[in-house]
Formats: C-alpha cells, sequence, structure tokens
C-alpha cells in the first residue's frame, strides 16, 4: 500500500471510528447501523476489490462521504450527489485525501492549472474531477478511489441517462406519484420525529417537501423565509405555511444589517473555511441561519431540508433551444449541439472573459469530460441527457452543493431527499418532452395538490423590492424607452442589480466598488467567485478589488 495520510479540515462533519484491521473515516449520515453494516461486509473478506466496493456503496442510501482502510488498502468514495466532495493527489509514493483541494494544496507546492483556474473565474466552479491545481484531483458524483498496489478511479453509479422508457407500458405520472411519496416516506423515516426545518420559498420543492409532510401527517416541522421586507418569495411563503398550520418565521435581511455582518471575523472565517479550491463558497442562507441560532430557533436535533436541486433535476434548466435538438450518432456531434447554450448559460459571469480564446478553452474542458463518460457504446444520443451530465457534474455537484456546507458550518444536520438515489434514477430517464418547462413534475404536483397549497391563491407575481428601488427603476427606464433594450439591461445591472437583490448577496463589496469596476459581472457569484480568487492565491484575475 502506498503512504497515505486523510488532511481533514477543521469541521465536526467527519468521525473516525477504529475496526478490525483498519479504521473508517466517515460523515455524519453514515449512522451505527450502517457503519456495523460496513464492518459485516468487510470482516467476511481479506481483501477490498472493485465489485466488494461496488455492493457496499451502492446500498448506502444515504448522503455520504466515506474512507477505508482496510488491511492496507485504501477506498474513498462519495454519494450518487457528490454531496460530501472528497479530493485527492498521489505524488511519490504516498497519497493524500481531503474533502477541500485547499488543504492538499496547502500541505505542498502544487502548480496552479492555469485553464481550470479561467473555468473557475467565468463559471465558479472548475470542470470534471480537475481542481485548480495540477495533480490534484475530485470523486465525481458515485465514483470511489480504491489504493490497493495502485490507485484506480471507479463509478459505482452510472449518471448517465438511458432514456428508454416505453411510454406505452409504463404510466409516468403515476410512476412519479409513487416516486414523489417514496421520498416523502424516507424523509419521515430519517427524522425519526425530530424537527424538521424547512427553508420555505414561493417555489415547487420546498414547498412539496412541507405539504407533502402535513399529507402524510409528520407533526414536527417549521419553516422559515428571508430577503428583504416585503419580498414575493417570502409572502408566498408565509400564505403556504399559514394553510398547513406550520410555524414560520422571517429573517429580513437589508444593506445595512448583512453588510455589518459580512464584515464580521465571524463570517470571513467561513468564508475563507468554505473555499475548497473546486467551487466558489455558497452564501444564500448563512446570514439568516447566524440570526435564527442567535434566538435559539434550533435545538440540537433539527434537521434542515431544503429544496436542492429539483428545479434542476426535473428539467428546470434546459435550453428551450433544447425540444428541437436531434439525436446524433456521433457523441462529437452531440456536444456540439449543446456546447454554445452551455457557455452561454454557464460560463458567463464576466463578459469580458467571454472571447473565441477563452471559449476554445472551456470548451476544451467540456468536450474532454464528456468523453470520459461511458457514452462511446450509446446508440442516437440526445444531446440535452449531455447538457445535464455537465451541469450535474459541474454546477450542480459543486456550486450547489456548497450551499450544504453552511449547515455543516452551524453544526446543523441536513438532508437533500430531491437528490436520493431513486429520486435521480427515476428522473434521468425521462424523455425530454416531459422534462422541457418542468411539465411533467408540474402537472403531477399540481394534479396531487398536496394539502391544498397549490391553487393559484398560492401563486404569485414576481416583483421588485424595496419599494423605493422599484419607483427609482421606473424612472430610469422611462430614460431609456428610445435607446436598445441591452443598453437598459446593463444598466439596471450594473447600477440597480445591489439594491434589487432579495438576499442582498452584493454586500460583500460597497456600492461604489461595483460600479467603479470597469467589467461586467452577470450576478453576485461573480464577485463571490473574484473574491475567492483573491483570498486563495492573493491576487485575481482583475486585481483591484480590496479584499474584504
Amino acid at each position: 500500500m502506498k503512504n497515505f495520510k486523510f488532511l481533514n479540515n477543521d469541521s465536526n462533519v467527519w468521525s473516525k471510528v477504529y475496526i478490525k484491521n483498519g479504521y473508517l473515516w466517515h460523515t455524519k449520515q453514515i449512522d451505527s447501523l450502517k457503519l456495523q453494516q460496513i464492518k459485516s461486509i468487510l470482516y467476511k473478506k481479506k481483501d477490498i476489490n472493485i465489485k466488494l466496493c461496488n455492493k457496499i456503496l451502492f446500498n448506502l442510501n444515504c448522503h455520504f462521504g466515506l474512507i477505508i482502510k482496510y488491511n492496507n488498502i485504501i477506498v474513498a468514495a462519495t454519494d450518487v450527489a457528490r454531496t460530501y466532495p472528497l479530493f485527492f493527489s498521489e505524488e511519490s509514493g504516498s497519497v493524500l485525501i481531503s474533502p477541500q483541494a485547499k488543504i492538499i494544496a496547502q500541505s505542498k507546492r502544487f502548480e496552479i492549472n492555469k485553464k481550470q483556474l479561467l473555468a473557475y473565474q467565468m463559471s465558479g466552479y472548475t470542470s470534471g474531477s480537475e481542481t485548480l491545481w495540477r495533480n490534484i484531483s475530485g470523486l465525481l458524483a458515485g465514483q470511489f478511489l480504491l489504493i490497493d498496489k495502485k490507485l484506480s478511479i471507479n463509478s459505482y453509479y452510472n449518471t448517465l441517462s438511458k432514456n428508454n422508457i416505453n411510454k406505452k407500458s409504463f404510466n409516468v405520472e403515476k410512476k412519479l406519484e409513487e416516486n414523489i411519496f417514496d421520498m416523502l416516506k424516507r424523509i419521515i423515516l430519517k427524522a425519526n420525529n425530530r424537527n424538521i426545518v424547512i427553508p420555505l420559498s414561493s417555489g415547487l420543492d420546498s414547498r412539496l417537501i412541507a405539504s407533502g409532510l402535513k399529507y402524510l401527517n409528520y407533526k414536527n416541522v417549521k419553516c422559515f423565509s428571508y430577503g428583504l421586507k416585503n419580498n414575493y418569495e417570502a409572502r408566498v411563503a408565509k400564505n403556504i405555511a399559514k394553510k398547513l398550520e406550520y410555524k414560520w418565521d422571517f429573517v429580513e435581511i437589508s444593506q445595512k444589517n448583512v453588510k455589518n455582518f459580512y464584515d464580521s471575523e465571524f463570517y470571513k472565517d467561513y468564508f475563507s473555511n468554505g473555499i475548497d479550491g473546486c467551487a466558489t463558497p455558497g452564501i444564500q442562507d448563512i446570514y439568516t441561519i447566524y440570526k435564527l441560532k442567535k434566538k435559539n430557533y434550533f435545538s440540537d436535533s433539527d434537521i434542515i431540508i431544503n429544496g436542492n436541486s429539483g428545479d434542476y433535476i426535473t428539467g428546470g434548466h434546459l435550453p428551450a433551444e433544447a425540444k428541437i435538438w436531434r439525436k446524433e450518432s456521433n457523441i462529437n456531434n452531440a456536444f456540439k449541439t449543446i456546447n454554445k447554450s452551455h457557455l452561454n448559460k454557464h460560463y458567463s459571469l464576466w463578459k469580458q472573459l467571454r472571447n473565441n480564446k477563452n471559449d476554445k478553452i472551456i470548451t476544451e474542458l467540456l468536450s474532454k469530460q464528456i468523453k470520459s463518460y461511458p457514452t462511446g457504446s450509446t446508440k442516437n444520443i440526445d444531446p440535452f441527457i449531455l447538457y445535464e451530465l455537465l451541469e450535474f457534474h459541474n454546477r450542480q455537484t459543486k456550486f450547489v452543493v456548497n450551499l450544504q456546507r453552511i449547515y455543516d458550518f452551524y453544526n446543523i444536520d441536513w438532508l437533500l431527499p430531491l437528490w436520493d438515489k431513486e429520486v435521480i434514477d427515476f428522473w434521468k430517464n425521462i424523455p425530454i418532452e416531459d422534462k422541457i418547462n418542468q411539465s411533467l413534475y408540474k402537472n403531477v404536483l399540481y394534479k396531487l395538490n398536496l394539502s391544498g397549497v397549490w391553487s393559484k391563491e398560492f401563486v404569485s407575481q414576481q416583483n421588485i423590492s424595496p419599494f423605493w428601488i422599484k419607483q427609482l427603476r421606473l424612472i430610469f427606464k422611462s430614460m431609456h424607452i428610445f435607446s436598445d433594450t441591452s443598453n437598459w439591461y446593463n444598466f439596471e445591472k450594473k447600477y440597480l442589480y445591489y439594491w434589487m437583490d432579495i438576499i442582498c448577496a452584493y454586500s460583500m463589496l460597497s456600492y461604489k466598488e461595483i460600479i467603479k469596476n470597469n467589467f461586467d459581472a452577470r450576478n453576485s457569484i461573480a464577485w463571490h467567485t473574484l473574491l475567492s480568487e483573491k483570498k486563495l492565491f492573493n491576487k485575481n484575475w482583475q486585481n483591484k478589488i480590496n479584499d474584504k
């Protein structure tokens, strides 16, 4: 066996358990029963091979990170949604494994991967298994690392869609109903009468969880919402919670109070520790949880359940043109079909970075990633499947999953039921006509109307908060009435988004810093990515923003 070391971070997410002939490092959701099952399987064997790993990992019905050292063999694995990332490096006969690529990079000098740094600057995350440093890689969803005489990367779960449902013999709406209720029952089983806390919005996914638990008569549920005062998301959420008879709390976010929070050492500690060297840290409800913790809102046994990432998995992220994409017999042609659309959606954080040279570099990275998938023998490849795979293995299981690190930072347990293996299994085989605009998902949810919160009275049109910026926006918009639409859009994004963002995510910087910057940011994530790059390397590609 090669020399091996696990470089843990300062969180209490990982625990070490000694076993006969070795030990396990595991995350919270692998409970004592699951640990005992793993031990029982191991003790029957002298050695660990790929077949045994597949058996252990495929049957772990939870979100997990797992490292096994047994009889001089090492296994490291992450779940089917990569909710607990693992990174590794193999050099000079030794192997380092860590929950953060950054920690491995700090252990010795690693060369920066300039192409992946560009991908990070343009999207907020790296592409595929590579990180911001050469010779440091990460496991993708459903993968495991096996070290015996040599190191190998294997998949115990194939995220590639087969898309082979015979709709004549498969009642897809009925099957989705069954899948939804099975998911809700798993939540109840895992919660085991503990308090479930739901960050409730006006969207479909958190509402499904809240209304489904009510329908199945689970009692211990409470909800919270957050954002600017009188924002439309919170108004709808309040009405939903009232109908469901759930306790509902609202955390108001304003420029002043969140700015003070972002300037605090507490927040700086979170942001700095949350940079893993693969994806920008998420900040969605970091301030909200802070305020609720101050009020003793959470008990030690509470579980947070959010709706991530139901909108992605049910088709909500597919572009409109996907419905006219034709099947291809050649994977290169299928990739060409999706490439431009994927670049426009995911690699446009900064307008100035979108040029032919950079687009070519990103295209090469994505093409390399696509060719690593087991699609070689697949006939009639649906381009939309490749589109979803790239988003799943990059944005979703890196940037979106990083939002769960907020709960880990506060030592709050969580579940992510819309990324259960059974849910992924169902949706990865649904044809595109049922996924565009989330048509199947919406049809079934509104038809079920769980607990009566899916009617028109619980729909609200998106509006702009606060009131003063709404009025000011109308004045400025009238001044652009004779100019090109793009001019108005660019003006609004540059000068008004700062005040319109529901969670005040721009406030890590001052308004003056935002409007004086000569580069065109797409959204607040662009600024967070810029700041995280500065935190990692003491400079960023602009090298003009003062580190907060």
